[in-house]
């Protein structure tokens, strides 16, 4: 999980400070246009949330699969 919340950090700033449009961040990770998209939902989870899941703090049931699954939260 800390692996794609990075994933989702980095592409959020190529995306912001560099100005790379999700089509090419797509392209050059070799995944879809929808996955950068679904996947940058990670980088604006709650700071609490991020740092439970950073420190091995977070339920046993919260895997990178459900987090994906339930990305965008309400």
């Amino acid at each position: 999980m800390i692996q794609l919340i990075n994933k989702s950090r980095d592409w959020l700033e190529r995306l912001t400070r560099l100005g790379q449009g999700i089509g090419d961040i797509a392209k050059e990770e070799n995944v879809s246009p929808g996955y950068v998209t679904h996947l940058l939902h990670l980088a604006l989870l709650a700071p609490d949330i991020t740092q439970s899941i950073e420190a091995g703090e977070h339920p046993a049931d919260v895997t990178a699969t459900s987090l994906m699954q339930a990305l965008p939260l309400p």
